[in-house]
């Protein structure tokens, strides 16, 4: 990933997407699933993260994270993907 994330707006982490070092499937929900691609690792994905549009890390699960606990961080994934309102809670003022 590009430089070093920085806090933004809605309390999360300004980063977006490395769209050379990192495959995006953009979800209905209006958030984009980022994770790295195979250029960037031949040997897989280290990471997954969801990006709003405008550029902003809303979640991100490591591959030490799904391998300690794969059924948690697997359900919270999909719980993100199939959430339609998952976008509007993320970029909620949190003031």
């Amino acid at each position: 990933m590009t430089g070093t994330p920085t806090k933004g707006p809605y309390n999360h982490e300004f980063n977006p997407i490395d769209r050379e070092n990192e495959c995006v499937v953009t979800l209905e929900n209006g958030l984009s699933l980022v994770g790295q691609s195979a250029n960037a690792n031949a040997a897989g994905t280290e990471y997954v993260r969801f990006v709003t549009p405008d550029g902003y890390e809303v979640a991100y699960w490591d591959n030490a994270e799904w391998a300690e606990d794969p059924e948690c961080v697997m359900g919270a994934i999909l719980a993100v993907m199939c959430d339609d309102d998952a976008l509007e809670r993320a970029t909620e003022d949190t003031d």
